[in-house]
């Protein structure tokens, strides 16, 4: 107990955030080195390129369209840093601005953590966030999704302590930072499901307690029409391709190209919750013009000793939860839990309609609700063990996926660049 009692003082201290936050930027930016050494930073559908010439200025226009947050930062960052380029390539000055949003990603998830998981927990709950394969992947090479990922998370957080502490100024930072993950992904706009369905839950149909909502879900529909009527209709004008050129296109031409059958949900749920968060092997199966991708079936997590235990130890986890317990603390966060749930619900079917195939790349920005349900639930629980548990899952989740980042895949980036549906005369413009 004394031991415990101990850990619990200095989990949340001021320097274990920037402890976390640097030990996840070198881990992100090495790792970021080690996947463009091996041709492997063009796995699960990642458009690698449409940002990765922004180091030298080149703006891909579909990026700039439907991403324009990511393009504006990145441009930002190179201005900033652009005195380095003498003795630093620019590619890895670039690389270092996406790893250090994802280590801003580990430091508003200890602090969602903080909000809802006992102290003595929460550093090891950030550093399984922090290990996670569609996290640590996507803060390692040049992609829109890590930004989406980190305002997402840092929106929960944002929620989680207005949840305990109301104030005017911070629903005026969670509406900014709805906004901003808007003008990074539109479909960022379901995060309002999370206070939406939680006040509701709480609270019932009381309009006092509401009303703040709708401005604050106005946000999204605002956003959308930024970006049509100013970035899609000023700064660049409307193209003529049958995916780039809008939102509703981009969306209908995906959305033909889908499929939707019951094996197809199988492996959509696959990637979405469980590769999402470890990699089942360190190989990859090559496609051409998708970059890689692991093989669709859940068998493959046992032809591994790490993986296996990882989905042993997660299904006590969740053995544990059900386990009649400390049902005061499982009842005191269930409206919370159900608003998590709808918004991965929400988000999920959404990708699953427009284009089934490509679920973890889009998963990143719900790991962090996924985490929250099982965390809250499993550290309420009776389970003896769960110290002991969670730090050896965090020990064994960071091997087996470093395994993968480190592994011996090979892909050539020449079956992947430029090739999607594009022509070079649409797709890129010197900045």
């Amino acid at each position: 107990m004394r031991q415990q009692e101990t850990f619990k003082e200095i989990a949340l201290r001021p320097y274990i955030f920037v402890i976390a936050a640097f030990a996840a930027f070198c881990v992100y930016y090495g790792s970021s080195i080690i996947l463009e050494s091996r041709s492997a930073n063009y796995h699960f559908s990642a458009d690698t390129d449409f940002f990765s010439g922004l180091a030298d200025g080149q703006i891909v226009e579909r990026a700039a369209r439907f991403h324009p947050l990511t393009v504006g930062l990145a441009l930002f960052w190179m201005s900033v840093f652009k005195p380095l380029t003498s003795f630093i390539e620019e590619s890895r000055i670039l690389m270092a601005m996406f790893a250090g949003i994802g280590a801003a990603g580990v430091c508003a998830a200890l602090w969602a953590f903080s909000a809802v998981v006992p102290r003595r927990y929460v550093l090891l709950c950030g550093i399984i966030y922090g290990s996670s394969l569609s996290i640590w992947y996507f803060s390692s090479i040049e992609e829109s999704k890590i930004l989406t990922a980190t305002l997402s998370t840092l929106y929960i957080a944002l929620y989680l302590n207005i949840r305990q502490n109301w104030s005017n100024t911070r629903a005026v930072l969670l509406t900014v930072t709805l906004f901003a993950a808007c003008m990074n992904e539109i479909v960022s706009g379901f995060l309002v499901v999370i206070p939406a369905v939680d006040i509701l839950l709480r609270r019932g149909w009381k309009f006092d307690e509401l009303k703040w909502l709708v401005p604050h879900a106005l946000v999204a529909p605002f956003a959308l029409l930024l970006l049509e009527l100013v970035v899609n209709g000023v700064v660049f004008t409307r193209g003529t391709s049958d995916e780039g050129g809008s939102h509703l296109k981009l969306l209908l031409y995906y959305m033909a190209d889908s499929k939707w059958n019951l094996e197809q949900i199988y492996i959509f749920i696959l990637k979405w919750v469980l590769f999402s968060f470890v990699a089942p092997t360190s190989t990859i199966v090559s496609y051409y013009n998708e970059g890689g991708f692991f093989e669709p079936t859940f068998l493959s997590y046992f032809t591994a000793a790490g993986p296996a235990l990882l989905i042993i130890a997660v299904t006590i986890m969740v053995a544990a939860c059900l386990v009649p317990g400390r049902g005061t603390t499982h009842s005191r966060h269930t409206p919370l839990l159900l608003a998590l749930a709808a918004y991965s619900l929400l988000r999920g079917v959404f990708f699953f309609i427009w284009y089934s195939s490509e679920p973890l790349l889009q998963s990143a920005p719900v790991l962090s609700a996924h985490m929250l349900i099982l965390l809250i639930c499993f550290t309420a629980s009776s389970f003896p063990y769960k110290h002991s548990l969670l730090s050896a899952f965090a020990a064994v989740l960071f091997v087996s996926n470093a395994t993968f980042i480190i592994g011996p895949t090979q892909l050539s980036p020449t079956e992947y660049r430029y090739e999607r549906h594009y022509s070079q005369q649409e797709t890129l413009l010197r900045h």
